[in-house]
């Protein structure tokens, strides 16, 4: 059995290779940069690197991304540690970046956690794919809103990023105790 990507030739019995990838030209950024393209990102060529390959990413950038890539609404409010999510997918919408669907996503900045629960809760009633990023305490904020969207079943995705717990002393650290 040949691989998939070889193709043999019929009368010379020589082999070709087929491209598995879309060469990248002058005017089309490299995979991994700050400017995704993520119909046609491709991060290894038959074995070789393409450009640069690979791209070290801290977990927001990387988060976004996803996030960005597979949703038409994205309700944001900038809280420590999930405010570089929100500066990601803002700046890419900005810029024109088009996400899997081939859209750029309709970015929102809310005045508050709630009003980014209700951003979600109402794209979603109309059957947007939609998301949001917040960190444990701003998620507390949208318990309102999360109740009405788990009882009319509609699927939402909240991105919460781990944060020191508040008491008498206000922190703004990351760190796993509200995990």
């Amino acid at each position: 059995m040949k691989p998939p990507h070889k193709k043999t030739a019929k009368r010379t019995g020589t082999s070709k290779t087929k491209k598995s990838a879309v060469p990248l030209t002058d005017g089309q950024d490299a995979p991994g940069t700050s400017k995704p393209d993520f119909r046609h990102e491709r991060r290894r060529v038959r074995g070789r690197s393409a450009k640069s390959g690979y791209k070290t990413l801290d977990a927001n950038e990387a988060v976004a991304r996803v996030a960005y890539a597979l949703n038409e609404v994205i309700a944001i409010y900038p809280i420590t540690p999930a405010s570089p999510m929100g500066e990601w997918a803002d700046a890419w919408a900005a810029s024109g970046v088009k996400n899997l669907w081939g859209t750029v996503p309709a970015v929102f900045e809310m005045q508050s956690e709630g009003g980014a629960a209700g951003a979600i809760h109402g794209a979603l009633q109309t059957g947007a794919l939609s998301t949001t990023f917040t960190s444990s305490q701003g998620l507390l904020l949208m318990i309102p809103n999360m109740y009405k969207i788990a009882g009319e079943l509609t699927p939402a995705v909240f991105h919460v990023a781990a944060r020191s717990l508040a008491a008498q002393a206000l922190s703004i650290f990351g760190d796993h105790s509200d995990v």
